[in-house]
């Protein structure tokens, strides 16, 4: 048992050394295995990658590096008020597999008893469509074509994996918002290539 600890420490601080990726990319050049090495690195810009040792038709290493994953901000910290009271963001859904948002919604309340509605549209033919596939905490049983809230909340919600646009619109509207009473919104997205 102590052995198959060593050698399992041993095999995780060697994949996880540069001089590993080094030794792997030389060894490519002229080796005959094929492994199925897998490693998480730090890529350009702090992204993580996986990097696979892959053979190709004639038995030669190389390594291959795919982006995981990546996010982007599509409304970012936008108060509602009496003008404006609708914000949006797009996100241009290139090579997408997985998609998820995320939304934090901060409402002050004075005089009016306020809220919130998120939509989504999507991008297809050269305009945008509603998309009522919205799955959310309500399940994927529920699909729902749009998301109110009215309390303070951070949220989660997804496309299907078997739906694909080529943009998505993320529009959020506030009710009864003015001066005093107001929203900050922010809507980020999380995706998988």
């Amino acid at each position: 048992m102590k052995k198959w600890i060593v050698f399992m420490s041993c095999l995780v601080l060697m994949l996880s050394s540069g001089s590993f990726l080094a030794r792997a990319e030389k060894a490519a050049e002229d080796s005959n295995h094929v492994p199925g090495l897998l490693g998480h690195y730090l890529g350009i810009g702090g992204i993580p990658e996986t990097r696979r040792i892959m053979a190709d038709e004639n038995r030669r290493m190389y390594v291959n590096t795919v982006a995981d994953y990546g996010t982007a901000t599509l409304i970012d910290g936008v108060t509602l008020d009496n003008d404006p009271v609708t914000t949006y963001g797009d996100l241009t859904a290139s090579e997408m597999k997985k998609l998820a948002f995320f939304v934090s919604y901060d409402e002050t309340e004075v005089s009016n008893d306020i809220s919130g509605v998120l939509t989504v549209q999507v991008y297809c033919s050269g305009g945008w469509i509603d998309y009522d596939l919205i799955i959310d905490d309500n399940g994927i049983n529920s699909p729902q074509s749009s998301i109110t809230y009215t309390i303070d909340d951070t949220d989660v919600f997804y496309i299907p994996t078997d739906f694909f646009a080529e943009s998505y619109r993320i529009t959020f509207t506030g009710t009864n918002t003015d001066v005093n009473d107001t929203i900050v919104i922010s809507v980020w997205a999380s995706y998988q290539n």
